[in-house]
């Protein structure tokens, strides 16, 4: 997480793009789990993260009322197993080393 700080959530509910300056990845490891792996630190720990598969987007949620947009959406060939999961992992990673793993609930917005 990042030490910079935020201004109240009613001044900025909704911050910017993750993509603008994070780069992510995808992926699906052999049991079936999604993670998202991402190489910059969060400005706050996220509550959820929230997809929705007709606009292409995914967002993390906060529980101070804030949402973020990835920039980001799923791929086809995983559409089948967003599905039909509950949880997803964000994988900070920086310099090939793993520095946090956040498990959090995953809902497909309809």
């Amino acid at each position: 997480m990042k030490d910079s700080t935020l201004p109240p959530v009613d001044e900025l509910p909704v911050l910017d793009d993750l993509k603008s300056d994070t780069l992510f990845t995808l992926a699906v490891n052999a049991k079936g789990n999604i993670l998202i792996f991402y190489n910059k630190p969060l400005q706050e720990n996220p509550d959820y993260v929230e997809c929705d598969v007709h606009a292409g987007s995914i967002t993390l949620a906060y529980d101070t009322g804030r949402i973020q947009n990835l920039g980001i959406g799923i791929p086809l060939e995983l559409q089948n197993k967003v599905n039909k999961t509950e949880f997803i992992f964000l994988v900070h990673m920086e310099d090939k080393k793993e520095r946090s793993v956040l498990k959090l609930p995953f809902f497909i917005k309809s």
